[in-house]
């Protein structure tokens, strides 16, 4: 009796401490993964808002107005609408892949990176 018991509870203890290790399972991958995929969308759809909000911090001014106008948000006579026409054009036949094979992520960090790569029909 003392010998089963002793094993229900050994089993008891090890399957427990299975659950808790794979409770640790790291989803930075997944969130990195999710990231790009709004950030490529964010691009095709020419949507500058989304786009600056899935940059860096260290998004300057310069970098901001660039976005702005591929989007067609320009603030100065740099680009008009035929410009706008074009950039549109183009971004109706970007496809993008995200690498997989390249996501590096770390919750401890905070971080992630992920390629990218855009093709032009």
């Amino acid at each position: 009796m003392k010998k089963n018991i002793k094993k229900i509870v050994s089993v008891c203890v090890a399957s427990s401490m299975l659950l808790s290790l794979a409770g640790c399972a790291d989803k930075a991958p997944e969130m990195v993964a999710d990231q790009a995929d709004s950030f490529v969308s964010a691009v095709t759809g020419m949507n500058a808002k989304k786009i600056k909000g899935a940059c860096s911090e260290d998004l300057d001014d310069d970098d901001a107005e660039i976005i702005d106008n591929y989007c067609g948000y320009a603030s100065n006579d740099d680009i008009n609408y035929d410009s706008y026409v074009v950039m549109a054009a183009v971004a109706d036949t970007l496809s993008a892949e995200i690498d997989e094979d390249s996501i590096e992520a770390s919750t401890k960090k905070g971080e992630g990176s992920a390629d990218v790569v855009f093709t032009i029909a």
